[in-house]
């Protein structure tokens, strides 16, 4: 079920009398203000851990995440995937080698389409691998930045875009017009720290970076 603030979700591990052993507010994984679904799916890992998914909605679209745990709910892997057309993640199995194998599916207007997606050990995916892929094969870096962000486009953009930058709360915080050809940089030193997310509206494309 959804709920409207991720402060109300977080893991508690419970022992055979049903009392509380540990547990873990959301936001040790996501510092995320929105509407956010409880983990549709949990599985215990053969190590022991735990890893869950889920989805969360943020600037009008869904958004799927993965999290992987030690044995105390401490986070080891946090993914979020932008980059595919699945709205809702609702199953994950753990695969022999230790990734993961997660069913999604998009509502339609008049239908439901079903995907299933593999991941790496780390939790990501191959983008070129993947034939639901939609994200253009933009470079935004360094992530974790503290005050230059680059930003490189795969190839020659021949007219000017907007490139603007959201708090965790969906607020616009900074745009920006350019008109470099392939490769430009955005000063965000005056940003305080946290998350935010870069989005480059004629391509499509949104990324979670955490400003420090």
């Amino acid at each position: 079920s959804w709920i409207d603030s991720y402060k109300e979700k977080g893991m508690v591990k419970l022992n055979s009398n049903i009392d509380s052993l540990w547990s873990v507010p959301f936001s040790h994984y996501y510092q995320y203000d929105g509407d956010c679904s409880s983990p549709d799916d949990l599985v215990v890992c053969a190590d022991g851990d735990y890893a869950m998914c889920g989805s969360m909605y943020f600037m009008d679209r869904y958004i799927g995440y993965l999290i992987k745990t030690d044995a105390y709910g401490n986070p080891l892997i946090v993914q979020d995937f932008w980059d595919f057309t699945p709205e809702f993640y609702f199953e994950i199995e753990e695969a022999s080698d230790g990734s993961f194998i997660m069913a999604q599916y998009l509502q339609g207007l008049d239908m439901h389409a079903t995907y299933l997606v593999r991941t790496n050990v780390n939790g990501t995916v191959n983008i070129n691998d993947n034939p639901i892929s939609v994200k253009q094969n933009i470079t935004v870096y360094p992530n974790p930045v503290i005050d230059i962000l680059n930003i490189e486009f795969p190839e020659i953009m021949h007219k000017e875009y907007n490139i603007a930058i959201y708090n965790m709360n969906g607020e616009l915080i900074k745009t920006i017009l350019k008109n470099e050809a392939n490769k430009t940089n955005i000063n965000i030193s005056e940003l305080t720290k946290g998350i935010y997310i870069v989005s480059i509206k004629n391509q499509n494309y949104n990324r979670m970076i955490i400003k420090k």
